[in-house]
């Protein structure tokens, strides 16, 4: 089965297994890790992010020399964090590269990201190479907060509330 997942997408036997998992490459390789049961919210966004071209924008070598390659290795202290739930540590830990390419090609998901942050998201980032948003908070009553405001700030966009 896992085979056959890969021929579909590189990024899809992590979608077959359960648990928890540390994903590098291009979403081939994964290592399971125990994270903290937590909340999130979820943004849906109308912006259509071609994934091919958006790492064609993002201007990186396709093999990264040694000390780039240390950034692919989740440090103790991270995968801490992530066993402790304290998600506000993630913030400028944990980053998506892909971020300020689809902040200057939609500067609205910039927006979104700040939003999420100002109404109590302790993380958020981009999903993969976009264009959906999330946001990890401290808590149930945390979470209908932050849904209800940015419902409220963006009423044309879909959340989805999620448990981990």
């Amino acid at each position: 089965m896992r085979v056959f997942a890969t021929e579909i997408g590189s990024d899809v036997p992590f979608f077959l297994g359960e648990g928890h998992a540390f994903v590098t490459g291009k979403g081939e390789i994964s290592e399971e890790i125990e994270v903290h049961p937590g909340q999130g919210i979820l943004a849906l966004t109308p912006q259509v992010m071609n994934t091919a071209e958006m790492y064609t924008l993002l201007k990186k070598p396709l093999q990264e020399s040694a000390s780039q390659k240390n950034g692919n290795t989740l440090s103790e202290s991270l995968i801490s964090v992530l066993k402790s739930g304290d998600w506000r540590s993630l913030q400028g830990r944990l980053l998506n590269d892909f971020e300020p390419v689809a902040f200057q090609l939609h500067p609205e998901l910039g927006v979104l990201k700040d939003k999420f942050l100002e109404f109590g998201s302790s993380y958020c980032s981009l999903t993969g190479s976009g264009s959906s948003m999330y946001g990890l908070v401290q808590g149930l009553e945390i979470q209908e907060e932050l849904l209800h405001r940015l419902r409220q700030e963006f009423s044309n966009l879909t959340f989805v509330r999620f448990n981990f």
